[in-house]
């Protein structure tokens, strides 16, 4: 989780959207350092000699591709949770279907 957590708090400093969250500069403070001490522990302890091999064959990109691994697998905890789809389908909602249903119909395709 702590992945995921310094997930959100770096999306929410994004201006589009900063406004409409309450994280605090605490927050992301305490984020940052818990992803970073489980980054450390992962690497310099679980999986250290598996980090001396990548970074011996393959240099630091492979640690970087590792972690944007770890970064792709945090977006989809965020994305597949159950609640979260719950919002994003929402957006269904207040489309207009017509409209959709005209555009694919001018396509020669099935509407979404």
């Amino acid at each position: 989780m702590d992945f995921v957590r310094w997930m959100f708090t770096a999306m929410a400093a994004h201006p589009a959207v900063s406004g409409m969250s309450s994280v605090t500069t605490e927050m992301r403070t305490d984020a940052n350092r818990r992803t970073a001490a489980l980054m450390d522990r992962l690497v310099f302890k679980d999986c250290r000699p598996e980090a001396v091999n990548a970074l011996k064959y393959d240099g630091m990109s492979s640690i970087e591709f590792a972690f944007g691994g770890v970064g792709e697998t945090a977006m989809g905890e965020l994305m597949s949770n159950p609640a979260v789809a719950a919002q994003l389908s929402q957006l269904g909602t207040f489309i207009n279907a017509d409209k959709w249903e005209e555009l694919a119909t001018e396509a020669g395709r099935a509407a979404p």
